[in-house]
């Protein structure tokens, strides 16, 4: 498990450099305001484009897992959802983009090319997906690596030849476009099964995924909460700031998420021969992944003026907003056992629902900690939510698997 894991954290923590190193250039570059541009893009692609991720990824690995000889029958069917519903979502994003008060042309052109890039990287996900439930963690490792790498080449390049901020996430299109083909040829190629739609197939996939569609959707926004309610009420640089900072700790947060990535397919073959042990592995793993966060937190307070001064200009606040949200390591690492649980033990209706209640939580515990304190409300409401997360989702998960 630890050497998947490293596989798995290396391809994540190379995306999240891209991305980390991008920001900067965009800051260098373009100036905070365009980074926050940025931030809201990114960070309204992925409310979309995420819980899709989530949902077909998670019911691909969990059957594939256990039965890898439908792979090729789940590649088919569910790209074919993947493309059906990623259009349907960028017809509404358009729609939603227009109703926008003051949304600048520079915005929505932002908005559209980071939601086609993403969109191509959700395709990518499916494959590696079946990627993940097989065990091929370093090929699933290599493939996304390469893909960031490339990524991260072309628009340095654009930015030093003077490119637009618009012409550097075009270039993102066209690679995550590129990847994806070259990758689906390669599967092609090498796959034992070969693809097809299995309309039964598609259909069951609706079932079982329409509950994690809506919990995705749901976690996804809450994730993003802070970014959404600091560019609405504190404006673009104030969102800058706050994605600055973000941007760091959930990088950091990448390690877990490996880990969780690796620990679903476990857990779901856990469930199907032996489920009396799932309660005492999921506290064991909690409390050790626990006290890894509390290890990581005290890094990122001590080097944290280090790390604000790679950004360039920024306020004089960002160093402190950095020091709050590092807090919520402790409980972003102590999440995976008991959030990947849920899907795992065939539970997916009772984490949409704890979701849900989650976003009711939070929606308000966000607005009402930034209306009062600003962007320093934003960062506590962030540990809160992430505290409020783990701690609820652990105890009820315990219920489930009591005997």
């Amino acid at each position: 498990m630890l050497r998947d894991t490293l596989f798995v954290a290396f391809a994540d923590y190379l995306s999240y450099g891209a991305i980390f190193v991008l920001t900067i250039l965009i800051n260098r570059y373009f100036g905070t305001a365009e980074l926050g541009h940025f931030s809201f893009a990114f960070a309204l692609s992925a409310l979309l484009l995420y819980s899709i991720n989530g949902a077909f990824s998670a019911i691909i690995k969990r059957d594939v897992s256990v039965n890898p000889e439908l792979a090729g029958r789940y590649i088919g069917s569910f790209l074919l959802l993947r493309v059906v519903v990623t259009i349907l979502l960028g017809l509404l994003l358009y729609a939603l983009l227009g109703l926008l008060p003051n949304t600048s042309q520079v915005l929505i052109k932002t908005v559209i090319l980071v939601f086609v890039m993403k969109g191509f990287e959700g395709l990518s996900d499916v494959l590696f997906a079946v990627f993940q439930a097989t065990s091929r963690m370093l090929l699933y490792a290599a493939l996304k690596s390469t893909q960031q790498l490339v990524f991260l080449g072309v628009s340095m390049f654009a930015l030093v030849s003077g490119a637009s901020a618009a012409t550097v996430y075009g270039l993102g299109v066209a690679v995550a476009g590129a990847f994806f083909t070259f990758t689906a040829i390669g599967v092609l190629w090498g796959q034992k099964t070969p693809w097809r739609v299995d309309m039964p197939l598609v259909r069951y996939a609706a079932v079982q995924s329409w509950p994690l569609l809506v919990n995705s959707a749901v976690f996804a926004l809450t994730a993003r909460m802070g970014i959404l309610v600091v560019n609405g009420l504190e404006g673009s640089i104030a969102g800058g700031v706050y994605a600055a900072a973000l941007n760091i700790v959930n990088g950091v947060g990448l390690l877990p998420g490996a880990a969780g990535v690796v620990l679903f397919p476990i857990l779901s073959r856990m469930y199907a021969s032996q489920p009396g042990g799932l309660g005492f592995y999921m506290r064991r793993l909690t409390l050790r992944l626990g006290v890894v966060g509390v290890l990581f937190s005290l890094v990122i307070v001590l080097v944290s003026p280090q790390i604000v001064r790679l950004y360039g200009e920024l306020p004089p606040e960002a160093t402190n907003i950095l020091i709050t949200l590092a807090l919520g390591l402790v409980f972003m690492f102590a999440q995976p056992p008991s959030g990947y649980m849920f899907t795992a033990i065939h539970r997916q209706r009772e984490g949409m629902l704890y979701a849900v209640v989650m976003l009711a939580v939070c929606a308000p515990l966000y607005l009402a900690l930034t209306l009062a304190w600003g962007i320093h409300g934003t960062a506590w409401a962030f540990v809160i939510h992430q505290a409020l997360w783990v701690i609820g989702a652990y105890m009820i998960v315990r219920r489930f698997l009591e005997p």
